[in-house]
């Protein structure tokens, strides 16, 4: 898989201080560890086009930026962006049953949409719905609208904890 952008999303996480956009962050990149890197532990999900890890990290915290308000969860908004994969995507986005779930995704979708014309190149769409919908799996979406990954990070980090 090849990743675009790797260091500056790295700098982008170290500087997030709002916990619930740091949390939206770490639970994208844990997902994307666990699932998509050389550490993943099942078979590896693979996107068509080079990912933009920026652009990933980005998304993720919009999306958690603000709260849900008027978004129906089950179509995409825009036909723009650099993007590759947008049929399947919708397709698959209009099977998530869990209304909250899909309220995101849609969210997401539409962040990564906006910002993929800062991209060098296309984005694959249908990757970044599944690995947002593992990461939903994974996550619960009030342990990242709480903050609570980010502070639990933060403790892990802090050397007076140990």
């Amino acid at each position: 898989m090849e990743v675009l952008r790797a260091s500056e999303a790295s700098a982008y996480l170290d500087g997030i201080r709002d916990d619930v956009e740091r949390s939206a962050v770490l639970a994208i990149h844990l997902t994307w560890l666990d699932n998509c890197s050389s550490l993943a532990k099942t078979d590896r999900l693979a996107p068509d086009t080079p990912i933009d890890m920026l652009l990933m990290y980005r998304a993720a915290a919009n999306t958690f930026r603000e709260p849900l308000a008027g978004v129906s969860g089950h179509s995409l908004v825009s036909d723009s962006g650099k993007v590759v994969n947008r049929d399947e995507a919708t397709q698959r986005l209009a099977s998530v049953t869990n209304t909250q779930k899909a309220q995101y995704s849609q969210r997401f979708l539409g962040e990564i949409i906006k910002l993929s014309n800062e991209a060098s190149c296309e984005q694959d769409l249908l990757f970044f719905l599944k690995l947002y919908l593992l990461c939903l799996d994974r996550c619960t979406i009030d342990s990242i609208t709480s903050g609570e990954i980010s502070k639990a990070s933060r403790l892990l980090a802090d050397p007076d904890f140990w």
